[in-house]
């Protein structure tokens, strides 16, 4: 559905954690409607292909970790704090370490990202539209906190190795074009 309209959603008051959803059918979407087929193996995939799977193959195994890190909720007299289920864990990563070097491309992509965007997100104006800012002080902190986390030892050069794991212009360069579903 288009819509203009925006919605603040403050995700510190809905962490990831385990509620009894079986989110499978979403993440088989997410795959799918992502060019992704089944049908054909990684190896088989171009290149920019391959990304696109190991970054969304990053963000399904963050998501299983956040899972599996916050699974038991707190219960009366049981325990006061939601607890890991080293299991569930166990399950979902041991036969499958892949989805962990995915989780870490996510990470190193994510982190080039955010160094390259680094001139303009500083000066960024933290608020929802033109006319409506975020309540409080929350622009003011919004923006300290995203000043911190550029000023972070992880954007500065002595973590330049890790940059070096990938490198977004080696993709489409061979005249490589992927033909995308047509989302109406």
């Amino acid at each position: 559905i288009s819509t203009n309209v925006s919605n603040y959603v403050n995700l510190q008051l809905n962490p990831e954690r385990y509620t009894g959803y079986n989110g499978s059918h979403v993440w088989s979407a997410i795959y799918n409607e992502n060019c992704l087929s089944h049908s054909q193996s990684f190896d088989n995939m171009c290149y920019e292909e391959r990304v696109l799977y190991r970054l969304l193959s990053g963000m399904h195994a963050s998501v299983n970790v956040h899972t599996s890190l916050n699974y038991f909720p707190p219960r009366k007299g049981i325990r006061t704090e939601w607890e890991p289920n080293p299991k569930r864990f166990e399950a979902q990563f041991a036969s499958h370490p892949e989805r962990l070097k995915n989780l870490y491309f996510s990470y190193v992509v994510m982190l080039r990202a955010l160094r390259k965007a680094s001139p303009y997100l500083s000066t960024f104006p933290f608020t929802i539209t033109e006319d409506e800012e975020l309540e409080g002080e929350e622009p003011a902190r919004a923006g300290k906190l995203v000043q911190r986390l550029l000023d972070s030892h992880l954007l500065k050069t002595s973590c330049g190795a890790v940059f070096d794991a990938f490198d977004e212009t080696l993709m489409f360069v061979n005249g490589t074009k992927t033909e995308h579903k047509d989302h109406k």
